[in-house]
């Protein structure tokens, strides 16, 4: 993971800037702490059990306790050493980190090197070395989780190397990190554990639209989702058992958003763990949650994700508003309940990190500029996977939806750009919800628009193409640089059908079939210096030598289906 790091902040500025002190509370009354005692050994884990006492002893981090990772109980995600919130009952829920903590033994500043090599960045005061980038990938990993797993709108973490730290701040649009201190001789980790404790769940990055939820609120969740999983039985619904997670908290999160229809409309929905979620850091990092819409007592989809705040493109928002603006067609999308950005006390939340790049503070050093990114969410019905459909038949059936409503939005200048199997659902027809939507009751919806755009009469070519990488054109692959058009969309849904196929349809003997074509890549330069990846030559080769009519399917309308479909001069796909 290479983040984008703007840096370095003085520490003092930093913890005035992020965490200040209420105004009852003098910088006199910080307590201090002792760090004398943790030794700088070989071996990290020697340093977790003196820096927990100095600081669990000192009273500098009331509210709050330091604790190392039980690695027969705790998860691989948790780090080894964090900062966890206490219960009233005295013991610390795994799950509900803070502060994770990275502890490097060497003295050199590893952190620095990777700020220097992905933003440019040159602390002179450090050196490095190049297993660098490696050693500071566990903190980045966690900072991802915790940020994925809970309803966290930015964290701060710690970076100790030695008898010098760090203290850095995230957000999905970057991070930001202090000047190094001499933590054992300086008072400001001292500090920042004191002011953390004092500040509110806001200024510690808590979204403020989520609370824990009661035990019997929890409960209905759980009950919900235990009796969808019963009405769906005959299909596999195991993507939705991290929900179940009886190990993660459960949130009530208030939804301010807008109807289709433009009307306000303010609900409350009961949340756990993800069961989709992206394993960026930085970026859109979409989540998906089976969440229990409280008033009106059943389940529904709760995507949540940050959008490209650009008044010069579309947001997946405006791209819904367009298409169901439109009466004359019935498009296969998804049943939309509400949507909008994410707005508190008449502010819509956004990232804060690519704002520190246009200050020019003692202690700051230049950065590339970063994307302000806005907090979203959409809620729809709950759709169904398509590699959990019923049979083959089902599966085409959706395929082919998708298709069609391709070529329905085509008509209305917009392309989706990001059509692979998790995009294309299968609408749940047993849902007493779906009564309320008049559109037609296709089989298949084409999901996920926040790639889409809206194009004008001739092509436009793009910086970079976008799109999942299994499934993109054949030309895209070979030419990232090249005009999005709608064949590159249908080719896509045909890379999706052959995916399926292979993974779920019956087969005599395909053990011998090389899949690699899906994940083949390789690195080209191009004119500018920039190595971009490409590929597509194993694609073509699928097609150019019908290697899929060398499966045995086992039923006769896949094989006819494949065979029509198999043939190159229907498709961009060799990309002239």
């Amino acid at each position: 993971m290479s983040p984008s790091v703007v840096g370095f902040y003085s520490a003092q500025n930093f913890l005035d800037r992020f965490l200040p002190l209420p105004n009852d509370i003098p910088p006199s009354s910080v307590p201090s702490v002792d760090f004398s005692n943790v030794p700088i050994t070989r071996h990290k884990a020697d340093s977790y059990g003196p820096l927990v006492d100095a600081i669990n002893n000192s009273g500098i981090f009331p509210g709050f306790r330091m604790q190392t990772r039980s690695h027969h109980k705790w998860p691989s995600h948790q780090p080894e050493l964090g900062g966890y919130r206490k219960f009233e009952d005295g013991k610390t829920r795994v799950p509900v980190l803070e502060i994770p903590w990275e502890v490097n033994t060497a003295q050199k500043d590893q952190y620095c090197n990777e700020i220097s090599t992905t933003s440019g960045l040159d602390d002179s005061e450090e050196t490095t070395d190049t297993t660098a980038a490696r050693n500071c990938e566990q903190i980045w990993s966690y900072f991802a989780h915790q940020m994925s797993a809970y309803p966290r709108l930015f964290v701060f973490g710690i970076f100790i190397y030695g008898d010098r730290a760090r203290i850095l701040r995230v957000d999905r649009a970057g991070a930001t990190a202090t000047t190094s201190f001499y933590y054992k001789e300086e008072d400001f980790l001292a500090q920042f554990l004191y002011r953390y404790s004092q500040v509110t769940d806001i200024q510690r990055g808590w979204d403020p639209t989520a609370a824990l939820t009661s035990s019997s609120e929890a409960e209905q969740l759980t009950h919900a989702l235990r009796e969808y999983k019963a009405r769906l039985a005959s299909r596999d619904v195991s993507y939705l058992n991290p929900t179940l997670n009886q190990d993660f908290p459960t949130y009530r999160m208030t939804v301010d958003a807008k109807t289709l229809d433009n009307e306000d409309i303010q609900f409350d929905l009961i949340v756990c763990y993800p069961f989709s979620a992206s394993k960026s850091l930085f970026g859109r990092c979409t989540r998906g949650y089976a969440a229990y819409y409280v008033q009106e007592e059943r389940l529904v989809f709760l995507k949540d994700c940050w959008r490209v705040d650009d008044k010069t493109t579309l947001s997946e928002i405006d791209i819904y508003r367009i298409l169901f603006a439109q009466k004359s067609k019935d498009l296969n999308l998804p049943d939309i309940v509400a949507m909008g950005d994410v707005i508190v006390d008449d502010k819509v939340q956004t990232t804060v990190t690519q704002e520190l790049t246009r200050e020019h503070k003692p202690g700051m050093l230049p950065c590339h500029e970063l994307i302000r990114l806005v907090h979203m969410r959409i809620v729809e019905e709950l759709a169904i996977p398509l590699d959990s459909a019923l049979n083959s038949r089902e599966a085409v059936e959706a395929i082919h939806d998708a298709a069609v409503c391709i070529l329905d939005v085509y008509e209305l200048h917009v392309f989706h750009r990001d059509i692979s199997v998790r995009n294309i659902m299968i609408r749940d027809s047993t849902n007493p919800a779906s009564l309320r939507y008049q559109h037609a009751r296709s089989t298949g919806i084409l999901n996920d628009w926040d790639h889409a755009i809206k194009f004008s009469p001739r092509p436009i070519t793009h910086e970079y193409r976008t799109g999942t990488w299994a499934f993109m054109s054949i030309k895209h692959l070979r030419y990232p640089q090249s005009p999005h058009e709608v064949h590159d969309d249908l080719e896509s849904i045909l890379w999706v059908l052959v995916f399926i196929a292979l993974h779920r349809f019956k087969q005599n003997d395909s053990a011998n079939f090389n899949l690699d074509f899906f994940s083949e890549l390789r690195y080209q330069i191009i004119s500018d210096r920039r190595s971009l990846p490409i590929g597509g030559d194993m694609k073509v080769g699928v097609l150019q030598k019908r290697l899929l009519s060398k499966i045995g399917f086992m039923s006769h309308p896949v094989i006819t289906l494949l065979k029509s479909l198999m043939v190159e001069p229907s498709y961009t796909c060799t990309g002239r």
